[in-house]
Formats: structure tokens, sequence, C-alpha cells
């Protein structure tokens, strides 16, 4: 993960400005063990794990730029954000199907 970010004003605050902008990347694995007891003469007892693999990564940014009405304490500007993610599943060691 990484962030960075900068704040400025000019004309004694008659003009502020601030920005920044950050990245990060996770990798999440989620594991569940299930067994079961079975069916007499259908189903044999069975167990095994189920894994899902997660993995996100994004980015965002943003600026903005106010400027202040005359003889007032409010402001007027705008803003830009810029955001882009990715989020894809894997589904990973799907089921390991060991009979007991």
């Amino acid at each position: 993960m990484a962030l960075i970010g900068h704040r400025h004003t000019w004309n004694e605050d008659t003009i502020r400005y601030i920005g920044g902008a950050g990245y990060g990347h996770a990798n999440i694995d989620v594991y569940k063990r299930f067994e079961g007891d079975g069916f007499p003469g259908l189903i044999d007892p069975y167990a095994g794990t189920l894994g899902i693999g997660t993995e996100s990564e994004g980015f965002l940014m943003k600026q903005r730029v106010s400027f202040r009405i005359p003889n007032s304490d409010l402001f007027w500007g705008c803003r830009k954000p810029i955001r882009a993610s990715v989020l894809p599943s894997i589904l990973s060691h799907w089921i390991s199907m060991i009979a007991t």
C-alpha cells in the first residue's frame, strides 16, 4: 500500500488546493473444512476442504481546487476523483473430497 498527498494555499488563503493518490493490493484466502456422515447404502462418509482465493487491487487519485468568494467565508471550486479497482475471485482448491 502506498499513499501520497499535498495541500497548499495561495494569495492569503483565497485559493486552496488539495490532492492525493493511493494504491493498494491485497491477497485473501479463505478455507472451510467440511465433513459428513453420508447416508447408509447411498452416500459414503466424506470430508474435504473448500478454498476460495481473492485478490484485490485498487488505485485512487483525487484533486480539489477552491476559490474564496470575495468578502465571505464561502468557497467555490471543483474536484476530480479517479478510481480504478480489480477484484477477481479465484475458486482455488475447489473440493478435495476424501472418502473416509
